[in-house]
């Protein structure tokens, strides 16, 4: 007798155990972007514009400090907080934005519902991976949090849009009034996501705000907005202890209308779109394919995504002077890139769709690897071909897989180039992110570095401190005046408490030590010695290359460049009289 047993599976325990198993992946994915932001935090010095902004919260604890009007009143009071606990530090300086930037990546699990539980993991996922939300997430400022304000923000209107309840309220206005206080760069991203949600109700008009908003009870609105006025004074005027950085905050969007301008060649407008694609490559074809196929869509959020990218775009040429408005796209693109994703994997990825994906990502590392042999090659030998050969040979075997494979299975041919993509990219972003991040922030070769401060820096303070603990007995008790008036000399000499600024040495000055810019003649009472140090890293002067194309891929590929950046450099003058 055959006997037929049913399994009948709980909808419900397989949904908790697919959730269970996102919050996983999330677990890792979070833990990646930890290590890309979190390791050698302080490696490299304070930029000059980092340097400023850990130099006001420093000055802040110290008696008899004037009002400081800082660029980002933000990262000034929590930046603050953290210095009064665990010390001043370079690590400490960029701690907040570390913690902002990994929980931006945590961000789209909050719209699993929107997004799907792939499309959520892989917008985390490439907002973790990202090579410049890393090093804007590594630099001591206001950005960073910008970005996770915007992010907060938008995860609460869409959720707010499915479930009008009082806590997404609450969330949008906290996220605003994070946001307010900042840094110039959260306007754009306000302005352009208010822009992108009215273009979405004028051609999906069966949605009303004003129905949703009007649908919670009046105590709720007055609730987010007591909220949202909290958080800006608690993260902007330092819990009302510091009311100047309200001041600072009302400057902000001031700083902002500033930047727009039509000032600048070809380079100011290509400047922006070149470095997505040093950076960012999957935004560039794979990310115009996207849109098209949201706007074809035309669904709710694929709509909202695409207007408020084609909105910073716009932002992008209006203000063609801030590379840091890039840093907007990042959002929405990745979003988009997520719900695409969860369209092509849903509701499972294939077999025959994991073997190509694995099959095209051999390929492209053997087109990827060959080119770097061919850009390292064609120098010395350009009469070498078998790299080219290896190079169409592998993109020939990859479109002749996809040939076939389309004409079995189109779905599986979609998730194989999918997952082919994601591949290579992650590891594309993963190396570049780490190289961006941790070894090139200061250097001015990199298209999103304009400047940086050189290693000698943290040289001269080990120099300066051995001095004085040969002259005086303390690691920081030299008479020191600088001519160099510059927030990296402020802030890694800000132990020494005798340290005097300004711009023209004083008549008849017996300091310990005296501190000029190289191409200074000073005139100096008593026996100096002097030595040079670098102070800051410039743009190095554009070279005429006899192949501009592989130079450039061997920057990329191994960071080799003909060009050296150019270094402003100062001298030390110690008087000789000090050392025993």
């Amino acid at each position: 007798m055959n006997v037929e047993i049913e399994v009948i599976q709980n909808p419900k325990s397989t949904i908790q155990n697919q959730i269970a198993v996102a919050d996983g992946i999330l677990l890792i994915v979070a833990f990646l972007a930890g290590i890309l932001r979190f390791v050698d935090l302080g490696r490299l010095p304070l930029s000059p514009t980092e340097a400023q902004a850990a130099w006001d919260v420093w000055r802040f604890w110290q008696p008899g400090t004037a009002e400081l009007m800082t660029t980002s009143p933000a990262y000034f009071s929590l930046t603050a907080v953290l210095m009064s606990i665990f010390g001043d530090s370079d690590v400490t300086a960029r701690l907040i934005p570390v913690l902002f930037g990994i929980g931006l990546v945590l961000l789209p699990r909050l719209l699993v519902n929107r997004l799907g539980q792939v499309g959520s993991l892989v917008t985390s996922g490439l907002l973790a991976i990202s090579p410049l939300l890393t090093v804007t997430a590594r630099a001591a400022g206001g950005d960073s949090m910008a970005l996770f304000a915007l992010g907060l923000m938008m995860t609460a209107v869409l959720r707010f849009e499915d479930e009008p309840e009082p806590r997404w309220l609450i969330t949008l206005f906290a996220g605003l009034g994070l946001g307010l206080g900042s840094s110039p760069l959260f306007y754009g991203g306000l302005l352009t996501l208010i822009l992108a949600r009215l273009l979405a109700a004028l051609v999906q008009p069966g949605f009303s705000w004003r129905e949703v908003w009007m649908g919670v009870e009046l105590p709720s609105h007055w609730k987010a907005v007591a909220v949202g006025g909290g958080v800006f004074l608690s993260t902007s005027a330092l819990f009302l202890w510091y009311p100047a950085g309200i001041s600072s905050a009302a400057m902000l969007p001031v700083a902002w209308l500033s930047q727009f301008t039509f000032q600048g060649g070809l380079a100011a407008l290509l400047n922006p779109i070149l470095a997505i694609g040093r950076y960012e490559p999957l935004l560039v074809a794979p990310g115009i394919a996207v849109m098209i196929w949201a706007a074809w869509r035309n669904r709710q959020t694929a709509t909202l995504l695409v207007y408020w990218t084609t909105a910073v775009l716009a932002l992008i040429l209006l203000q063609r002077s801030e590379m840091s408005n890039t840093l907007l796209l990042l959002l929405p693109a990745y979003s988009l890139l997520g719900l695409f994703s969860q369209e092509v994997f849903a509701p499972r990825i294939d077999l025959n769709g994991w073997s190509l994906g694995g099959a095209l990502t051999v390929a492209g590392l053997l087109i990827a690897v060959n080119l770097a042999r061919l850009s390292r090659a064609i120098v010395v030998s350009p009469q070498e071909f078998l790299p080219m050969w290896v190079i169409l040979l592998a993109a020939v075997v990859g479109l002749v897989l996809i040939y076939f494979m389309a004409g079995w299975d189109m779905k599986a041919t979609m998730q194989g180039i999918l997952i082919g993509l994601l591949a290579l990219v992650s590891i594309y972003n993963w190396g570049t992110a780490w190289w961006l991040g941790h070894e090139a922030a200061n250097d001015p070769r990199e298209r999103w570095v304009s400047q940086g401060t050189d290693d000698d820096v943290p040289m001269l303070q080990t120099i300066l401190q051995d001095i004085s603990r040969q002259a005086a007995r303390s690691r920081t008790d030299l008479s020191i005046f600088s001519s160099v008036n510059s927030p990296v000399i402020g802030w890694y000499l800000r132990d020494f408490h005798r340290l005097e600024m300004g711009h023209t040495i004083p008549d008849n000055a017996q300091f310990d030590v005296i501190i000029t810019p190289a191409n200074a003649n000073p005139s100096l009472g008593g026996e100096y010695r002097g030595a040079d140090f670098g102070l800051l890293r410039l743009e190095p002067e554009p070279t005429a290359a006899d192949s501009p194309f592989f130079d450039a891929m061997r920057w990329w590929l191994f960071h080799d460049s003909r060009q050296q950046p150019a270094v402003e450099r100062l001298i030390l003058w110690w008087n000789v009289s000090i050392q025993g």
